[in-house]
């Protein structure tokens, strides 16, 4: 199940962006990057010197999100399945940038708050029929703050086929993954108000 369903909501960050700035395109299959007058770039980095200075600023900016995503061998996660996450959050974090907005930084606080929110919904959805569960994780998409995010987090998690976390270590990367958007999310909420 993917968050998918457009909102006539304002967004802090907006799934178009997200998705011109991955240089990829959206779940639905229609091509988001480039070529929409709106000076959108394929690729915002164009190597692994790119990604590195990228990860720098995150780190000198960001230092809990991409520590977030850098704990994860330690939990079983091997390094090709690490790139995923790390996209994400390169990606997330030039959305940030791009928006204009002057974000809060996410403490510890702020994302171990997250992260149980998050596994909490999970445990509620575990024990729920098919049907039922779908219908929660619609919900859940439908009314997220961040709803492009969370449709770009898991579209990109869905196209390397780890939403359905096989493994801890699977299940590790998929919580660190769904906990950048709920975090990105809660301080965005302080943002916009």
């Amino acid at each position: 199940m993917t968050c998918s369903r457009a909102s006539t909501r304002t967004r802090i960050i907006d799934f178009k962006s997200c998705c011109r700035i991955a240089g990829g395109q959206a779940d639905d299959g229609r091509d988001h990057a480039g070529g929409d007058g709106a000076g959108g770039h394929r690729h915002q980095w164009h190597g692994s010197r790119s990604k590195v200075r990228l990860a720098d600023e995150i780190a000198a900016q960001r230092p809990n999100l991409l520590a977030s995503i850098l704990v994860l061998p330690r939990m079983g996660v091997d390094l090709e399945e690490l790139e995923v996450p790390l996209h994400i959050l390169l990606v997330t974090f030039q959305a940030m940038k791009r928006s204009g907005h002057v974000w809060p930084i996410v403490s510890e606080d702020v994302q171990d708050r997250c992260m149980q929110r998050l596994t909490a919904r999970a445990r509620f959805n575990e024990g729920l029929p098919g049907d039922l569960a779908k219908q929660m994780v619609q919900q859940f998409c439908d009314e997220h703050p961040e709803r492009y995010l969370l449709a770009f987090v898991y579209g990109y998690l869905g196209k390397h086929d780890l939403l359905r976390a096989r493994t801890d270590p699977e299940k590790y990367l998929l919580m660190a993954a769904l906990n950048l958007a709920e975090c990105i999310a809660d301080v965005g909420a302080k943002t916009s108000a």
